[in-house]
């Protein structure tokens, strides 16, 4: 199942596929050179990531890092979905080594395990210690309520951050909340 996120994630990344138009037995009324994803060139982005135990967080961010470089996307943020000693350096210092000073960084919601990475360490090395970062949910909600487009949101950890961001009450940036449906539910029923 993970090998299937991580194909959609490149798919979503990647932008458009072309096909020859050789598909002809599908009895589809659509341009066949078209695909259904947004490819409007400098689309908004924010990549989730827990970037501690494997390399697929990683090699996602550097396919975000440099697809924002060509134009195809504009990297707004990325958020932890993991908390750890260092890993807020960690990814500090990777948006440093390509070249991404200003990316903003969100903190997890929650503390999810793992706390630790073996390659934290490394990344931090390229940190020069002026991490900027806040709550993720704060750092969602920012990107959210000043962009005047669509943002996409890809997400290769866990979805908590999302979850909270769902669950968030109006703040200094947005005074939009999320719905609760079933208290909703139960003050109509009672009028």
């Amino acid at each position: 199942m993970k090998h299937i996120y991580k194909l959609l994630l490149a798919a979503t990344l990647l932008g458009s596929c072309q096909t020859d138009g050789s598909q002809t037995d599908l009895n589809i009324n659509r341009n066949p050179n078209e695909l259904f994803q947004n490819t409007t060139p400098h689309k908004k982005m924010i990549v989730d990531v827990d970037m501690c135990t494997d390399v697929d967080d990683a090699c996602a961010l550097r396919i975000a890092t440099a697809l924002d470089d060509d134009g195809i996307i504009d990297l707004q943020g990325v958020a932890f979905s993991v908390n750890g000693p260092n890993n807020l350096d960690a990814l500090r210092g990777f948006l440093l080594h390509e070249g991404k000073p200003d990316v903003l960084i969100g903190k997890s919601a929650v503390a999810n395990p793992p706390e630790e990475s073996p390659y934290w360490d490394l990344m931090a090395e390229y940190s020069d210690g002026k991490v900027n970062s806040c709550e993720a949910v704060k750092m969602y909600r920012k990107i959210l309520a000043e962009s005047d487009t669509p943002v996409d949101i890809v997400t290769t950890g866990y979805t908590t951050n999302i979850e909270c961001l769902l669950k968030s009450e109006p703040d200094e940036y947005s005074g939009l909340r999320a719905r609760n449906s079933s208290k909703e539910n139960a003050d109509n029923s009672t009028s």
